[in-house]
């Protein structure tokens, strides 16, 4: 800083925003100080406080991944919390990054270069898939007779930031997209004022109707109801005229839970023609539907597509993204291990970036892919299955 004035009044800014996000995201120091940890930084709750209460700023070293700790603590409760403010965290990272101009001279890996282990919330951060993208264009152009699609796929193969990109694609800006997007599709892919809600299954309050129904009502253009039942749910859902996509993921755990009568609302919807569903699970949602005895005619409406891994010059284009230097031997070894599976890119890369494991990334490596093993028994085992899908 060039003067203390100047770094108290940092202080008072970073603590200001810092409470306000933490307010908003029904955050205190207990569960922020577990959230940054899961990210990797070593952190007491005396210190959170201490950042809160203007006392002090962060370490510069760890400054820049606990930003990009906040920003995905952010978008995970996002999901969760529909109050909390964009504007607030746009307010809170300028600042946070201000400071580092001043205080940091060594360089981080910002939110752009950083891997992102979890699923992506950014669109800019989605990759390949073109063919099964155009296949989502062909169903939803026709906006008077929507289509609904499964996505099937094992646990972490991409399932979720496929939803979280059909969600927000059609929506940001192109300064929100690398210059290659969008991919597998021509200029207005799809009709505009499409309206989406999404929900995650794996949440158990989604498996309750009375946080359920509320909960899919929110995202779309209706005044938000505390409570709502079925016919509620109906009158208000079939009278929206826009073209409406319900996408509900992990939907093979809410199966067993959820009453038949639900299901059987959500395919009286499904034959509206402005209505469609898209949903994901990881095994065919009949199979689900049969073994818990859940006989609706909602699980027998779908064209199913099995989620595969990336071609290989989509993967390349995926490690490129992080914009570090690598050999044309790196690049091989990483796109020949992880079989192309992103969520397997993204953890090498990880690994590789970080000084503390660039020695032996490789062996770390093998052993995080030996985590992920299913992905590569499930796509084995369904390659000859006859599904629907046109992707590569």
């Amino acid at each position: 800083m060039e003067s203390p004035e100047k770094r108290e009044q940092a202080k008072k800014q970073f603590s200001e925003l810092l409470e306000k996000y933490m307010y908003e995201c029904n955050l205190n120091n207990s569960s922020l100080q577990r959230k940054i940890e899961a990210c990797g930084i070593k952190v007491d709750r005396k210190t959170v406080g201490t950042w809160k209460n203007a006392q002090n700023l962060p370490d510069p070293e760890n400054i820049g991944a606990l930003i990009n700790a906040l920003i995905y603590s952010y978008k995970e409760l996002n999901k969760k919390c529909p109050l909390v403010s964009i504007k607030t965290r746009d307010e809170f990272c300028l600042v946070a990054r201000g400071i580092i101009r001043e205080e940091v001279t060594s360089p981080i890996l910002t939110e752009a270069t950083k891997p992102n282990l979890n699923p992506i919330c950014s669109p800019k951060e989605f990759f390949g898939h073109a063919e099964l993208l155009r296949r989502f264009s062909t169903s939803w152009w026709n906006n008077s007779n929507l289509q609904h699609i499964a996505i099937i796929g094992g646990r972490c193969s991409g399932k979720t930031s496929l939803l979280n990109y059909l969600e927000q694609i059609v929506s940001v800006s192109s300064k929100e997209l690398r210059s290659d997007q969008p991919q597998g599709w021509e200029n207005h892919w799809m009709p505009k004022k499409f309206q989406f809600s999404y929900i995650d299954f794996n949440s158990i309050a989604t498996r309750n109707i009375d946080y359920l129904l509320p909960r899919l009502l929110e995202k779309l253009d209706v005044e938000t109801l505390k409570t709502c039942d079925l016919y509620n749910f109906i009158s208000i859902v079939e009278n929206l005229k826009e073209p409406i996509v319900f996408l509900m993921d992990n939907i093979h755990k809410a199966i067993p839970e959820l009453e038949v009568d639900i299901w059987n609302t959500f395919r009286y919807l499904g034959e509206k023609s402005n209505i469609g569903f898209v949903v994901t699970s990881q095994e065919p949602i009949e199979k689900w539907a049969k073994q818990y005895a859940k006989d609706s005619p909602f699980f027998n409406i779908f064209s199913t597509i099995k989620l595969k891994p990336l071609i290989k010059n989509d993967a390349r284009a995926l490690i490129k993204h992080f914009q570090q230097p690598l050999t044309v031997e790196e690049y091989d070894w990483m796109i020949e291990k992880s079989g192309g599976w992103p969520v397997l890119l993204q953890h090498f890369c990880s690994l590789r970036f970080d000084s503390e494991y660039k020695k032996d990334w490789q062996k770390k490596s093998e052993e995080i892919t030996i985590k992920f093993s299913h992905l590569f028994d499930n796509f084995r085992k369904n390659e000859d299955v006859n599904t629907d899908n046109t992707e590569h």
